[in-house]
Order: structure tokens, then sequence, then C-alpha cells
């Protein structure tokens, strides 16, 4: 941890449950007037941020260009000594080290020096400063909260960004919805490893995904989940749920982390002291197969870490700070705090032994080895990047987390990653239906998403015989058909790459 760093954790590990402040701006009434004079109106001012004005009037909340607008009133700002702030509310594991290192290493891109100090109500500020002008050119208020108060603020427009381990629940998602039906939007900044951990004298070595998903569900068949139960701190059982696909109604509230015998723990990527020992966790659709406790990459219960933002026009430097979160410096700090990076890996089918296995134990019965070989020759020669795109069932509608990967993948193009490389969006379908029918749905998909990218790019999209597109159904199935999580796993648009 850098020397800031330091310093940050050491204001908000005494303030990380306080509520961070909110300046009411109920009584700044002003006039606000076009400069050709075509219009006026008066209202109370609700934010500056150096570039508009948010407005309340009798018309609503209106937005106005500080560049072609009069201010009058005692409550206008000054835009040339105005600095904008930028309010983050974050769950505090990642509060402590992620966010604070992502925020230095933003300024250090932009030669901005930094400080930070204990705010009201136990925030901390972090100022970002010209070191040529030595003054102020932004705020970043970092406040600690969990997720359920988090999207309490979100819901009222009192914090500009919000960085939580989970998305909310259906109660939360209804409040914002009648709140603030704009405010899900979101990108996906990372991915964090969900761990399981016994008690050392426990009889159990390993899991499957499938006994994990019926114990979350309460299916206990057979009596063969007797022995365990799950536990953990709130946030982290609502990711594991999320993670399997499974709606959860309300928050959890804080677990025991007990670690008696029969109680398996959920955890972030973080290491717990014995007498706990790591269980790991297997796509296997037969025994869970035990592996190394160090094998993160054995671990398919990856949680994404989701950066929401509220909904009003933000400060210039928010959104320069948001896009930098998923630049390769910006990544490269989000591997290095034990998190996992978004910047696509590529790996060859050859490989992937993994996948390849699992293709010929639980393809559906419709599926011919011919079909197999087929698809194996189409991918030879090219990489699979690690960025997939999952869709709801029996719809071209992808989920929330893939939406967020429209603009990514786009920009990753634009930029240049994969110049001169002929790419290939190849659509995947789960085994439920007729196969002729999911081909068709795979194939659908894939054009979908294909022609979705080509319009984000606009002008800088490549030549058309670059992208091509192509549905395989129901052959190539990397997790088990015979539960919900696996069949949402392998509703998917993978990019390969040659």
């Amino acid at each position: 941890m850098s020397g800031f760093g330091r310093i940050v954790l050491s204001i908000l590990s005494v303030f990380w449950f306080a509520f961070a402040g909110f300046a009411s701006a109920k009584d700044n009434q002003v006039t606000l007037t076009l400069i050709d004079g075509s219009f006026s109106i008066e209202g109370k001012l609700v934010k500056f941020d150096s570039e508009y004005y948010s407005l309340e009037s009798d018309l609503g909340l209106l937005t106005m260009a500080a560049a072609t607008t009069r201010c009058l009133g005692d409550a206008c700002p000054d835009p040339l000594e105005l600095v904008p702030s930028v309010t983050i509310s974050v769950s505090p594991d990642l509060g402590e080290l992620l966010v604070p290192s992502l925020i230095e290493s933003f300024a250090s891109s932009r030669g901005y020096r930094l400080s930070a100090k204990a705010a009201e109500e136990g925030s901390v500020d972090i100022v970002l400063s010209s070191p040529g002008l030595l003054s102020p050119v932004a705020n970043f208020k970092l406040t600690l909260m969990e997720a359920t108060d988090g999207f309490g603020r979100l819901s009222d427009n009192s914090t500009d960004l919000a960085i939580f381990r989970r998305g909310p629940t259906l109660s939360e998602e209804e409040i914002l919805s009648q709140k603030n039906p704009s405010v899900l939007r979101s990108q996906v900044i990372g991915w964090e490893t969900l761990r399981l951990y016994a008690n050392e004298s426990s009889s159990l070595s390993a899991l499957t995904v499938r006994d994990l998903f019926k114990k979350a569900k309460g299916e206990d068949e057979d009596g063969a989940l007797e022995g365990f139960i799950l536990d953990g701190d709130g946030d982290s059982l609502i990711a594991l749920h999320q993670v399997l696909g499974q709606s959860v109604p309300v928050a959890f509230s804080e677990r025991s982390r007990s670690s008696q015998n029969g109680v398996i723990m959920v955890t972030p990527n973080l290491a717990l002291p014995p007498p706990l020992k790591h269980i790991p966790v297997s796509a296997s659709c037969g025994a869970p197969i035990a592996r190394d406790e160090n094998s993160f990459g054995a671990q398919p219960l990856q949680a994404p870490i989701y950066m929401f933002h509220a909904n009003v026009r933000l400060p210039k430097i928010a959104r320069d700070f948001m896009h930098y979160t998923l630049s390769l410096p910006a990544q490269r700090i989000v591997s290095r705090s034990g998190y996992v990076s978004r910047t696509p890996s590529e790996a060859r089918l050859e490989s992937e032994q993994g996948i390849l296995l699992n293709a010929v134990l639980n393809s559906g019965s419709d599926t011919a080895l011919n079909d197999l070989k087929k698809t194996a020759r189409i991918l030879s020669g090219f990489g699979r990047l690690s960025l997939t795109f999952r869709y709801k069932g029996g719809t071209r509608e992808l989920d929330d987390v893939s939406r967020s990967n429209l603009d990514y993948l786009a920009s990753l193009l634009q930029q240049g990653r994969f110049i001169n490389r002929d790419i290939l969006f190849a659509g995947f379908s789960d085994s439920k239906g007729n196969a002729q029918s999911n081909l068709r749905l795979s194939q659908s998909r894939a054009e979908a998403l294909r022609d979705t990218i080509l319009s984000i790019m606009g002008e800088n999209a490549p030549k058309q015989g670059k992208f091509t597109a192509r549905g395989f159904g129901e052959v190539l199935p990397i997790a088990c058909n015979d539960i919900a999580w696996g069949q949402r796993e392998n509703r998917r648009v993978e990019i390969w790459v040659r």
C-alpha cells in the first residue's frame, strides 16, 4: 500500500460506519437566463458542476449549460472559484484499499497532487490539486458504508458514485425503481472471488456449484446437503446468491462468522486464520473436484464489483474517473489489490481441456459428435477472450453485468487492442428446448451483439468482414445444464480473436 493509501485507511478505519454529509440546496433560489435573453426561469439551484446548472423549477428539474447561461441570485456560484466535488459511497472492504488506490493513480495520471483529511460526519476528503498553481481542482468525498445504506443514497441522488460488492436485492430494486428509475446504470470495474471456509475438523473437503445452488435454495434432496449451513457477512451472502443467479428478496443482516462444525463461511478473497480451512468449489457435474486451496483460478464464484452512478449529470472529473477505472493502469491496481481484473486475457481452445471435457460429458442428447468436431474446427486457431456476454433465459436480452460490457468492448476495439485481427462473436445456448431452435437463437444473439458493438463504434467500426457472428447452439457447454446456474452460464456470446 502506498503512503497516501495508508493515510486514507487510517482516517476511514475510524469513521467507516458514518454517513457522508450532503449539502442541501433547498433554499438556493436563483434566476437562470440564457445569454441571448430568449429564456429565463426561477427556481432552486440543486447543483452546479462547473459546466451545468441543475435547477428545480415549476417545469421540473432543468439542466442549463453555464457557457450560455447567466445566474442571478446570492446562491449563484462563481465558476472561477468553484471546485467540483464528487461524493463516493463504497463498501468497506473496497474503500480501505482499492478505491483510494484508484483515485491516487487517476490523479497521478493527470499530474495532480493529493491530500486527505477527515471531513464532517466521518467522511474523508481527498483533494486533487494542480502542482503549478497549488490550488484544488477537485474534491473526492469518500464514505464507507454497507450497500443497503448506499442504495438509499443512490435513490435520492445524495451520492454521485457508489462502488459495491453486490447488486441490489429485490426490495432495494423496488425502492430504486420508484424513486429513481435510472439509477441502476452501472459498470463493472473488476471481480471479487468469493471463497468458502469450514472448521478444520469438518469432513467436507470440496463442493460443487450444484451443491451450493441447492443449499442456497434450501433444497437438501435426500439429505445429501444436511452437513452444512451457509454463513458470513450480509453482502457476501447476497453476492453468492446473485452469482448463483438467485433472486434475493431482502438484505441479510450481519451474520455470526462462526467457525463451528457444519458451518460454511462465505467471504471475499481474503485469507482467514486457522482453524478454518478453504473449501474449493468446482463446476463439476458429478463429484466435487478438490484442488489446491490457493488456486483462485479453480474458483467459479466470481462476483462483480459494481460502480453505480446517480441520475444526475456528473462533474467532468467524475466522468473521467469512471472511464479511467477501466484503463490498463487502473486494472493493474485492481489485480494488485487482490481482485480479478477486467482486462481481457486470451486462451486457445486447444489449451482449455476443461471446456472440451464438459462438452463431451454434458452436451444434450441432440448434440452429435460431428457437431462438436465441426465447432472445434471452426474455433481452431482462435483465442477466446475472458469477456463474455450472458442472456436472460429464452431471450436476446443481456443480463445486467453484460450490459455494462458493451461500451467496454467497443472502447477496447476503438483503442486498437485487436487491430488487424479477425473478431468472431460466438453464440452458445443451454440445452433446454429443441437443438435446432437453440442453434437459431444462439446465431441471433451473436449477430445482435455484433451489430450493437458496430453501432456503438459508429464511424470508427472496422470493415464488416473483420467482424463475423456464428451460432453453435448447445454444443459447447461450460457448466451443468441441470441447474439454473449452469443454464445461465451456458447462455452466452463469447469473443474469439485470430
